[in-house]
């Protein structure tokens, strides 16, 4: 077998995934999917990068010059719109790249430690549990209509978002242990009636003081309870107690 297609696909992977992730953070991607983007949408157009990067995901199939265009312009190809609505899974790993450019001393046990990029991670992980886990969940705010939300390990806001659009007159909180998270969150959130609690989930008594105890109230957890619950199910048990 001749293995040229999977060694190119794995060479693309590590130019492609920051390349993606960074886009994506700029909202290029979101403008692409849009049509007629051109190098324009970058803020140093006179740069040769900026129509470098565009001719790059045209190399990659994502995107297709549109005809006639000038100066060019870009839309996404059919490839390139499921790609770049999944950008979050790039920028997800992407957030890692530390790992990747320190593996010798995580090897050897030498240099300073690898740090996660928390504001990539948070992104990066709103944006994918937005499209897999977050529709059936918001079905049934259908039978509930809560005053307030809290959501705890909130991230980028993302889904508080979500249930304050369905819920436009319940108030909001923000909580998580991050706090470039919640900063994101409430960045996400301005305007709306949102509190913002840089504070463990686990310790309902540094965020609980911020919830309404007038209102009828949504508690919601995404990827959390296993982070505080140290693997005792107690821990679990007296939390939701």
């Amino acid at each position: 077998m001749n293995p040229r297609q999977e060694i190119v696909s794995l060479l693309r992977g590590y130019a492609a995934c920051p390349v993606l992730s960074l886009l994506g953070e700029m909202g290029v991607l979101d403008r692409l999917l849009e049509g007629g983007c051109t190098a324009d949408v970058f803020p140093v157009t006179a740069d040769p990068a900026a129509g470098d990067v565009l001719r790059y995901l045209e190399g990659l199939g994502l995107i297709r010059p549109e005809a006639g265009a000038l100066p060019p312009a870009y839309t996404a190809t059919p490839l390139g719109q499921a790609v770049f609505r999944r950008s979050g899974a790039f920028s997800l790993l992407h957030s890692y790249g530390d790992y990747f450019e320190r593996l010798r001393d995580l090897l050897t046990g030498q240099g300073p430690r690898p740090q996660v990029n928390r504001l990539r991670n948070v992104l990066g992980s709103g944006q994918l549990h937005a499209r897999k886990f977050f529709p059936a969940a918001l079905d049934a705010l259908d039978s509930i209509r809560p005053g307030a939300v809290a959501d705890i390990g909130c991230g980028d806001g993302c889904f508080l978002s979500a249930v304050l659009d369905r819920c436009p007159k319940a108030s909001g909180v923000a909580v998580d242990r991050s706090e470039v998270a919640v900063k994101a969150a409430l960045d996400r959130l301005r305007g709306r009636a949102v509190r913002g609690m840089v504070a463990d989930g686990a310790d309902i008594g540094a965020w609980a003081p911020a919830v309404p105890t007038s209102r009828e109230t949504l508690v919601s957890l995404w990827f959390v309870v296993h982070e505080f619950s140290q693997g005792r199910p107690e821990r679990v048990v007296e939390f939701f107690r």
